[in-house]
């Protein structure tokens, strides 16, 4: 799952913090048949990249294994994988077809933390008083 051919397009796969990259080979297995699937392994593991506390360092990392690839690319993570995908993509947009982020604890955090998110809170606390105060929490519950 590592060779690259021409005329596919590359998806490129980012693991989680502490599970190893070809952990996720059987689950990447099916997308072979229509990508060129890559696996960054052992990301964080670089000296020239310490772990810093955005992360800041992982995605310049990231980044610079991209860089050869043939563009643009599918960005696949899990966790930690997706958010230093997420944050090379913000960089590198036009690297970018297409990103897949798997349970992608720091884009939970940003929704349980915005007006959508706050809103989900008060209708799962109580339905009724929203009503009350004039807010129709139908489009929020099918949302979520």
């Amino acid at each position: 799952m590592s060779a690259v051919s021409a005329g596919r397009q590359t998806l490129v796969f980012a693991h989680a913090n502490g599970i190893p990259g070809h952990s996720y080979d059987t689950f990447l297995a099916p997308l072979a048949d229509e990508f060129d699937v890559i696996i960054i392994d052992r990301l964080g593991h670089n000296p020239a990249y310490p772990v810093d506390a955005d992360w800041h360092s992982l995605s310049l990392e990231l980044e610079a294994r991209l860089e050869s690839l043939p563009k643009p690319l599918v960005g696949a993570g899990h966790s930690l994988g997706s958010v230093v995908m997420y944050l090379v993509a913000q960089r590198r947009p036009e690297w970018f077809s297409a990103l897949i982020m798997l349970v992608a604890f720091y884009m939970s955090i940003r929704i349980f933390r915005s007006p959508f998110g706050i809103m989900l809170r008060a209708i799962k606390s109580n339905q009724q008083r929203l009503r009350y105060t004039g807010v129709n929490p139908k489009p929020y519950t099918l949302a979520a």
